[in-house]
């Protein structure tokens, strides 16, 4: 036996045959084969999550999801911002897209309308400034750009949202025309509360439902303003159906919402459980929880040091 530009090659019969008993001759076909996927790095495909399809035991595989996902005009995929793991399945989304002859508009979130950077790193400079960590973006980033894709801006500066004389035209009347239904408006408010650990009050939450909401229609416009199909980039709240841009998007195309959501701290169960069952988004893929502490205590203990000064 030899190795020729790196993988397995040569007679294995003889080496087979000089086996007395049954059991050691397949042992013996069988380390050629072993030796054959190390050397040419044909490993074990990763062991990934299986896609959860809520409200059905099914589960999928992220290929058959990017099938189900190429017959789509518009894609949500959500985030946790700081989650490496959730960019990185991102961009394999997008590839699964792109090998499925599809070419989508990236809508991204991380960068404002009004920005319109012109090339890559004008692009992460735009990013930076909103302060998103840029970093953990470059699979996507990398798949997009290299690829030829348009990327676009969705998001609001922070004068728009302040001033609302200052908002397009056409987000106003999106936002006016799909209001947010008492039950949705509820159960945004109630997520935003337990976002902020119970610590804002009533006109704080109100006011962040404001917003959440018009960022939900500025992000819903561009996507309707540019060629199809399209993909969001966004966080997991403003790519939900109940309250986020779905909704928004009602009777303009094929619309799926896939939910990357982490896991709870030592524990199989999803941190948004009760809204994957609920069918918030069509598709949930877990991922690792980004830390493995409480995310209150550690807001808590944030608060505690900016008191102390530290």
């Amino acid at each position: 036996m030899r190795l020729v530009d790196g993988c397995l090659a040569g007679t294995v019969y003889s080496f087979a045959m000089t086996c007395k008993h049954a059991l050691c001759r397949v042992f013996a076909l069988l380390l050629p084969l072993l030796a054959l996927l190390a050397a040419c790095g044909l490993q074990r495909p990763e062991v990934e999550a299986p896609v959860r399809v809520p409200g059905s035991e099914r589960r999928l595989t992220l290929d058959a999801l990017a099938d189900r996902l190429a017959r789509a005009d518009f894609v949500l995929l959500g985030e946790v911002h700081d989650s490496d793991e959730a960019h990185r399945l991102q961009a394999r989304l997008l590839q699964g897209l792109l090998a499925r002859g599809r070419r989508p508009t990236l809508v991204m979130e991380q960068i404002r309308r009004d920005q319109r950077p012109g090339d890559a790193a004008a692009r992460r400079r735009a990013m930076r400034q909103g302060g998103w960590p840029v970093a953990g973006y470059e699979p996507l980033l990398r798949v997009a750009e290299q690829t030829g894709l348009v990327i676009v801006g969705g998001n609001l500066s922070g004068r728009q949202l302040r001033q609302g004389d200052a908002l397009p035209h056409k987000v106003r009347a999106l936002a006016a025309a799909h209001p947010l239904s008492p039950p949705a408006r509820e159960r945004l408010a109630r997520d935003i509360e337990r976002a902020h650990c119970g610590m804002a009050n009533a006109d704080a939450v109100r006011a962040l439902v404001r917003l959440q909401a018009l960022r939900d229609a500025a992000l819903a416009e561009t996507m309707l303003s540019v060629p199809r199909p399209v993909v969001l980039i966004a966080g997991n709240g403003h790519t939900r159906r109940d309250y986020g841009v779905p909704r928004l998007l009602q009777g303009q195309g094929r619309v799926l919402a896939v939910g990357l959501i982490e896991r709870e701290p030592g524990h199989e169960r999803l941190s948004e459980e009760q809204a994957v069952r609920a069918g918030a988004w069509d598709f949930v893929i877990p991922i690792a929880p980004v830390h493995d502490t409480d995310p209150c205590v550690r807001f808590r203990e944030q608060l505690q040091r900016l008191r102390h000064g530290d």
